[in-house]
């Protein structure tokens, strides 16, 4: 019997308490679902970006040595293709190819001798080195006339590749087919993987061919490539130090495997992952992406592991779980009250006969309350008013041992408000696991009748958080190396037109000097040729000294005195090279000195550069492409604006572009991380960053705090 004293909805919920306890579980376990389905997908796409960038990382660990080879391409054509091995000892050295590639054994020239040539070739060469000898990797010591063969001519560094001096390398097939392929495509060409001569263990490596021409540049057709091939520079890689590499830079990959594929399609395992084999033999997803590096076909596969879903299949099962114990206690508060209501009715309508009866009835309930809680996959427990224990499941009593105990902070509920805690405990055992307790009042009249606790243990998840937060950090500081990724080329174009002045000026000084007919009267000359490379070799100084400061990690530097032109001028020291190459012009306006604020240099620089690189790549496209820069001074505040010629942000835009990973660029072109980490900088400096439309031109502005600086202090510059 229900109370006329109720409202029509309490009576509708106590009426059919039963039936919306089912509804509410199926909604739970609906809802369970779709969380489930919505990690999942989240979790695919972060897989798949995992694996992409383990391909572009395979790429980067071969491309990394074309550029040394590109640099002796370069040192033979300037010295008009005369080779020794004191000036290929002199280029090795100044290109520093002893120390910066940990794979390379040797990087070489390898020149191309008609068989008829080979005796003249070998007498040169002895003049050359002393000691020079030809060694054949076939057994047969004669020259077949009418064929080429490629012979090793130089090798740096010589101490360790001696043996590798004279060697016939096209009597080796995997090394003759790669040279060969290089020669008639006109591009480096790598060969399979085989035991490198220039190995004393021979360990397993590739030879890396770029085809060097007599011409400056490239033959337009296979027959003129024959024709003008003059050799190739090379190097030898070990195999172990291309996977490490790769390694490496993916700590985060998921299980992978590296096949080589041969020229008849066979393949051979390059590395494999410890556990990869047996997460495929389970029948686990897989993704595969087979490439071409240099001629050379590869198939790289990363296989999906139990501990993925783990996260996803722990969040899910807490949603829907957290879901149907709300169910399971407004059902059993419901009957509670729907029982003591009928309990009061009866008791003065009927006998203590059904008195006791309805009391039977209700322990019936709790034991079968009691049954349902214990299977329930949570802690869960009630108190009375007197913080008497009542109820408890059966996980409550294998977390704490004893049921009589209380969860801390159970004193502070006691002002009625519902409250969930996180908090640490130790189970029985000893060990420290963190719960998720929920404390729920239970109120009869306005008054506190009891509390019902529901907690779940959730340190795997937690766990599992802490490890993503740290693969976000890896993100944010690879940022950085991106951004110094665009400026490479820029930074290589500079740094090569000073050393071809330094190289042209210093020949002539040479030259003046030696001149037996140039008197005192040269003086002057000589000394203006020494100002120049003076000049230049301090603008390389200038350029490499920002690159380096750009490059490091700035985290723990103090923060200090700087002015806003030192700063500016150093970011647009290192991007001059795409600025020009963009047609982009930049103006300073009030751009001054004496405009000093108290900050950590090398972050606000940082912020600088990403405004400006934003600014190009969105106006690259325009007729007009233009940058102003321009500071002021107000409200006791240093202003600094960055504008373009662009027509504004989209208002849609604008929401989201401080978010992480947004972007409006296309895929593998931008990282969506320069607004969002700019505006974590500028926070830690409590600095003002705002977007605005300015005169009709996409604008951001940043205000510092003059009263910040430090007084009577010089500005520390770097």
């Amino acid at each position: 019997m229900i109370s006329k004293n109720l409202t029509l909805v309490q009576r509708f919920v106590l009426k059919n308490a039963k039936s919306i306890l089912w509804i509410n579980l199926v909604i739970s376990f609906l809802v369970g679902l779709l969380v489930h389905s919505h990690l999942a997908t989240v979790e695919k796409e972060r897989t798949q970006a995992r694996h992409e960038k383990l391909t572009r990382d395979f790429y980067l660990a071969f491309d990394q040595y074309l550029h040394p080879l590109e640099g002796i391409l370069a040192t033979l054509h300037y010295s008009k293709l005369e080779l020794t091995p004191e000036n290929f000892r002199t280029a090795a050295e100044s290109r520093n190819l002893f120390k910066n590639f940990e794979a390379a054994l040797g990087f070489g020239f390898v020149r191309k001798v008609a068989a008829d040539d080979v005796p003249a070739f070998v007498l040169k060469q002895k003049k050359l080195r002393k000691g020079f000898n030809l060694k054949r990797l076939r057994t047969e010591s004669s020259f077949v006339s009418g064929e080429d063969y490629y012979i090793t001519e130089v090798i740096e560094p010589f101490e360790n590749n001696a043996d590798s001096i004279g060697v016939v390398i096209s009597d080796e097939p995997f090394h003759r087919e790669a040279a060969s392929r290089a020669m008639i495509e006109g591009r480096g060409q790598i060969t399979e993987a085989a035991p490198l001569i220039e190995s004393q263990d021979r360990a397993l490596g590739f030879v890396y061919f770029l085809p060097i021409y007599k011409t400056a540049f490239v033959p337009s057709t296979i027959e003129e490539r024959k024709k003008q091939i003059f050799g190739w520079a090379y190097v030898s890689l070990l195999s172990n130090k291309i996977v490490q590499f790769v390694v490496n830079q993916n700590p985060e990959a998921l299980p992978f495997q590296i096949q080589e594929v041969g020229s008849d399609q066979s393949t051979r395992v390059l590395f494999e992952s410890e556990n990869y084999k047996s997460f495929v033999s389970q029948g686990l997803p897989s993704l595969q992406k087979s490439i071409n590096i240099a001629g050379q076909n590869w198939k790289i596969s990363s296989v999906y592991t139990p501990y993925l879903h783990a996260d996803i299949e722990i969040k899910s099962v807490l949603v829907g779980l957290l879901l149907s114990i709300g169910s399971l206690l407004f059902y059993y508060y419901s009957r509670l009250l729907q029982n003591k209501l009928q309990f009061d009715a009866q008791l003065i309508l009927k006998s203590r006969e059904q008195a006791e009866m309805a009391t039977h009835e209700l322990f019936e309930q709790k034991a079968f309350l009691q049954m349902v809680i214990d299977s329930l996959p949570a802690i869960v427990g009630y108190w009375d008013k007197n913080f008497e224990n009542k109820l408890n499941n059966k996980m409550y009593r294998d977390f704490f041992g004893v049921s009589s105990r209380q969860l801390s902070y159970f004193g502070e509920i006691v002002s009625g408000k519902e409250q969930q805690l996180e908090k640490p405990y130790l189970n029985k055992e000893g060990e420290k696991r963190i719960l998720l307790t929920k404390y729920h009042p239970h109120k009869v009249n306005g008054n506190l009748e009891g509390v019902a606790v529901v907690a779940v243990d959730i340190t795997d998840i937690r766990l599992l958080e802490n490890r993503n937060r740290e693969s976000e950090a890896l993100l944010l500081a690879k940022a950085k190396l991106s951004l110094l990724g665009e400026m490479a080329c820029g930074i290589a174009h500079e740094i090569n037109n000073p050393l071809s002045i330094i190289l042209g000026k210093s020949e002539i000084v040479k030259s003046t000097l030696e001149d037996e007919t140039i008197e005192f009267e040269g003086k002057q000359k000589v000394v203006s040729d020494l100002d120049s490379i003076g000049r230049t070799a301090l603008r390389m100084s200038t350029i490499v000294k920002g690159l380096r400061s750009f490059a490091r990690n700035s985290e723990e530097d103090p923060y200090q005195n700087a002015d806003f032109k030192s700063m500016v001028d150093t970011v647009l020291a290192l991007i001059q090279e795409r600025v020009k190459k963009k047609e982009v012009s930049i103006e300073l306006i009030h751009v001054q000195p004496d405009q000093i604020v108290f900050c950590n240099r090398i972050q606000i620089e940082q912020v600088f550069m990403n405004l400006i690189a934003n600014s190009i790549d969105a106006i690259a496209d325009l007729s007009e492409k233009w940058i102003k820069i321009e500071a002021s001074e107000a409200n006791e505040q240093w202003r600094i604006r960055f504008t373009d010629s662009g027509f504004g942000i989209p208002a849609d835009v604008v929401e989201k572009m401080m978010n992480p990973f947004f972007t409006t660029k296309d895929v593998g072109k931008g990282t969506g991380l320069g607004l969002s980490i700019s505006k974590s900088i500028l926070e830690k400096h409590q600095a003002g960053f705002e977007y605005e439309l300015y005169q009709g031109h996409t604008s951001f502005v940043i205000s510092f705090a003059k009263s910040n600086v430090i007084e009577n202090k010089a500005i520390e510059t770097t």
